[in-house]
Parts: structure tokens; C-alpha cells; sequence
């Protein structure tokens, strides 16, 4: 990113780990997701851009009331079209952020206590989906993946004292944009050369 792109602010942002996430993700992936050797010793560092730094960022914080950084990084989102976009995804204490990273502008942003649901996999694979309530769905890409389910699981508890479901299946739908057609499905197959992911229209919608 450019050093205008993270020029210095004045510290009105703070950043916040939770406290345990990386030990937390034992008991909730063990036995259901399968996850890389190197993924199961990776530290969790939640500010991975130093999007405290970036005045841009800042200020769309603010006008949201949103003081902490819980996580921020590059991820991948599929969009309407099935076609992959770049994307940062910032997550604070109340609020879900989807980024543009050329231009800084917010794209979307998605109240935690809107998320309803979260859906991965059980293969070695990077995909997650964020299910929202009536509104669409975000299909995502991330390296951080397990990073990101428990900050959004940790942080949903501590808003409504409940838990945040999380569903395990290697076949799923989601809502990928509002109105009619508007249901994917993805589904998770293991082959010789890896992990194959396929995305298309939900077969129950046809039918």
C-alpha cells in the first residue's frame, strides 16, 4: 500500500486481540475441520495491515462510533457474479467492514449483531461464508480464516451473550445477492490434486 494510504493519524483508533482466540480454535475445529500443519501454530496477530495507521480508515471508524480494530487484513470475496475481488475486511468491536483497498472507500458494512450465522468446510481449504439475516450474504478467501470466525464468534458473544452458530458442511448455500435467483451453492471436493471448489446456482431453487 502507499505511504499515503497509511499516513499517520493521531491515534484515534486502538487495536484489540482477543484475549485466547488462538487457543479457543482447538476445541471448535478439532475433529470437524481439517486445517494445513501450519496453520495449527500460526499466532494470531489481528491488525494485519496497521489499518490504525490509515487516516482514510479512520475516519469511516468514526462516523460509526467504532473505536477498536479487532482484525483487518486482504481477503478474497466472490461476488454476485461468482467472480473473485479483493477486498479488506475490517472487524470492530460492533461493526463488519468490506474496503475497496485502491480507493479506501467502504463498500459495505454489516452490523455484528446482523450476522446470523457462520459456514465452513471440513476440508483444507480457505473458503468461509458470513451468513447476514434477510440481508445478502459475503462469500470469503482468507489464509486467517479460523482468525476471523473466532473474532466474529468472540466478539457477537460479547455483544448478546449468545453464540454465534458455526456450520461444518461441504456443501452449502447462500444468499448471493437479494431478489429472485439469488441462492448459491458451494460445494467442497476432495481430488488428487487438492481441494476442488465449485460455485454455481443452488440446485433447490431450480427445482
Amino acid at each position: 500500500m502507499s505511504s499515503d494510504g497509511l499516513a499517520p493519524s493521531e491515534g484515534s483508533v486502538s487495536f484489540e486481540c482477543p484475549a485466547g482466540a488462538a487457543a479457543a480454535a482447538v476445541p471448535l475445529f478439532m475433529g470437524k475441520k481439517r486445517r494445513r500443519k501450519s496453520s495449527c501454530y500460526k499466532c494470531f496477530d489481528g491488525d494485519y495491515l496497521n489499518i490504525c495507521s490509515n487516516q482514510s480508515v479512520a475516519k469511516h471508524m468514526s462516523k460509526s462510533r467504532c473505536k477498536e480494530v479487532l482484525f483487518a487484513d486482504m481477503v478474497v470475496k466472490v461476488n454476485k457474479r461468482m467472480k473473485m475481488q479483493e477486498r479488506i475486511l475490517l472487524i470492530t468491536e460492533n461493526i463488519l467492514f468490506n474496503i475497496d483497498p485502491s480507493t479506501y472507500k467502504v463498500k459495505r458494512r454489516i452490523s455484528l449483531f446482523d450476522v446470523t450465522s457462520l459456514t465452513v468446510s471440513t476440508k483444507e481449504d480457505n473458503f468461509f461464508c458470513i451468513h447476514v439475516g434477510t440481508e445478502y450474504d459475503y462469500l470469503l478467501v482468507s489464509t486467517n480464516k479460523i482468525e476471523i470466525i473466532l473474532t466474529l464468534m468472540m466478539q457477537y458473544e460479547a455483544l448478546t451473550e449468545l453464540q454465534l452458530p458455526v456450520t461444518f458442511a461441504d456443501t452449502f448455500e447462500y444468499k448471493a445477492l437479494s431478489g429472485p435467483s439469488s441462492m448459491r451453492e458451494v460445494t467442497f471436493t476432495e481430488t488428487e490434486e487438492g481441494i476442488l471448489t465449485s460455485i454455481g446456482p443452488s440446485k433447490k431453487s431450480k427445482g
